[in-house]
């Protein structure tokens, strides 16, 4: 199965062989390499800087010099291995400065170029409507067009069982599951890739890869056409789509927590987000949704669990909305006894300010 590349092809390098031991990559996968030679025709020398290193000869249009770090981001296995440049250092990393940050100063250059690529319930429902208004004389030869549509589940009766689900198919885990497949059999691997492209374990960052790729045939593009639609349009809504997904990949990443936007077709949601992060010592998880609901404004709630206790944390940005919240707490907490968690705590206030695109990365300040 040839699996489609995760960036557009610009900034690329396309590796030609390997000089020294065999090597195997993952796409999405991010390498750390050291530019030994160079030249005008474009012919590089590359030696990779992590793992068991080795050197790699490539062909690319990047003007390299001798003593570039670079930091590349695998993009393609088809025919050839593709990587793509993500950031560069004219110097060595310093021991001073060490990997890590290295590798947070790439991933703060990803989020600038990702910049503006964090959509709403409004922007999604704009590409979503493009895609409806495709006719089924197409979309019946071409289904995946219906990806969109197929790929947020419904709102109604969530709970934690589809919470989890919808936030495991929203792209954002693609290269880990990509990653945990290549760690089973063959026959296993094949079966996972299968349900994440085209079964019953969807994958949407996989899906739209695969969209992205079919929209590229020869023979979408006249049928779109003919139907009053430019291929151009559809392939940019696919694009914005990956692009989004990318952005809490990358944030998630840099901030050491899951983060993702929230998966769902849900009635009356303008935006919202989802973070998930553990504590160091594994005693600790956090788990923070911020909402933007027509109804009840901006609310963000932050639940806590310490040492098999939980603390809730609920603010709300509009003070009308806030006595309609507190009286509910009777209830919350009886969900709680119901269901043999021990709720430690429940802070139910106004704040002036709640933002989204924002992830929190600590929970509830304890004091024993």
């Amino acid at each position: 199965m040839n699996i489609p590349p995760v960036f557009n092809s610009e900034n690329l390098i396309a590796i030609l062989k390997t000089t020294s031991r065999p090597m195997s990559f993952m796409i999405g996968d991010i390498v750390k390499a050291e530019v030994l030679t160079s030249s005008n025709s474009g012919e590089a020398s590359l030696r990779i800087l992590q793992g068991r290193g080795g050197t790699l000869e490539a062909k690319t249009d990047l003007n390299l010099n001798r003593g570039d770090i670079l930091f590349l981001r695998v993009t393609g296995l088809e025919r050839e291995i593709r990587f793509q440049l993500v950031d560069r250092s004219s110097s060595p990393i310093s021991e001073e400065e060490g990997p890590d940050k290295g590798v947070s100063r790439m991933l703060n250059r990803m989020l600038l170029e990702l910049g503006g690529s964090r959509l709403n319930s409004e922007d999604i429902g704009m590409l979503k409507a493009i895609f409806r208004s495709i006719p089924g004389s197409v979309t019946d030869s071409h289904p995946e067009l219906l990806v969109l549509e197929k790929a947020l589940p419904d709102a109604g009766g969530l709970n934690a069982e589809k919470l989890k689900t919808a936030v495991e198919g929203s792209g954002i885990l693609f290269e880990a599951r990509l990653a945990a497949a290549a760690r089973e059999s063959a026959g296993e691997a094949g079966d996972k890739l299968l349900k994440m492209f085209f079964g019953t374990q969807p994958d949407l960052k996989a899906q739209l890869l695969r969209l992205r790729e079919t929209l590229r045939g020869e023979d979408v593009g006249p049928a779109l056409i003919s139907a009053g639609h430019r291929q151009e349009e559809i392939l940019n809504a696919v694009d914005r789509l990956i692009r989004h997904i990318e952005y809490f990949q990358a944030t998630s990443r840099l901030n050491d927590l899951l983060y993702s936007f929230l998966p769902l077709k849900w009635d009356g949601l303008k935006d919202g987000d989802i973070s998930f992060k553990r504590g160091a010592d594994d005693s600790s998880y956090v788990c923070t949704m911020t909402l933007d609901l027509e109804a009840l404004g901006r609310l963000s709630v932050t639940v806590t669990m310490f040492e098999d206790s939980f603390y809730l944390t609920l603010n709300i940005e509009q003070e009308d909305s806030l006595a309609l919240i507190q009286g509910e707490r009777p209830a919350l907490e009886k969900q709680f006894e119901d269901s043999g968690l021990l709720l430690r705590a429940v802070n139910v206030g106004q704040r002036k300010r709640i933002d989204l695109g924002v992830p929190v990365r600590q929970g509830l300040k304890l004091r024993v």
